[in-house]
């Protein structure tokens, strides 16, 4: 007889929704990681297949087989690795200063280079501004509205 293991998991086929989905109860004859499958029932018989990413107890996230219920390589991301910080983002220099300030998240301190993420597993950026206030040095800088990357400080200040 072969050990069973349980645990709480979330699935989604989004990288970044995969922190907000309901948990679930699922089994493997191994403890969770690349490679393991997946399975819906203790019996083990029935494997957990639709997703593409998983994560157990909303830790490190891997991808998953959505065929075969096998999880694959651990992406990077965790529901719980941001540094969160007040920011303010909007399209104007002169407007970010004024637009309602709001928790976003860094991979460690805020910096030239990085990336500013909506939510603490750094799954989502922050897309659609071209500049944003970071509150404790009342600095501004330019943001890639594509990619949520921070290009460069302008200078500027509020």
């Amino acid at each position: 007889t072969s050990p069973i293991y349980s645990g709480s998991y979330y699935l989604n086929n989004m990288l970044y929704l995969v922190c907000g989905s309901t948990p679930v109860t699922l089994y493997s004859s191994a403890p969770f990681g690349a490679g393991v499958t997946l399975y819906t029932d203790i019996a083990m018989t029935i494997p957990k297949t639709g997703y593409a990413y998983v994560t157990q107890n909303a830790s490190n996230i891997f991808t998953l087989n959505s065929s075969t219920g096998v999880v694959g390589t651990d992406t990077g991301s965790s529901c719980s690795t941001g540094t969160g910080d007040l920011y303010r983002v909007s399209n104007t220099d002169s407007g970010v200063c004024s637009v309602t300030q709001e928790t976003l998240y860094t991979n460690g301190s805020f910096t030239v280079g990085g990336t500013l993420y909506r939510d603490v597993a750094l799954t989502t950026p922050v897309t659609g501004y071209a500049y944003v206030l970071v509150i404790a040095t009342n600095t501004i800088y330019n943001l890639n509205s594509v990619t949520g990357a921070i290009t460069s400080s302008t200078g500027l200040h509020c």
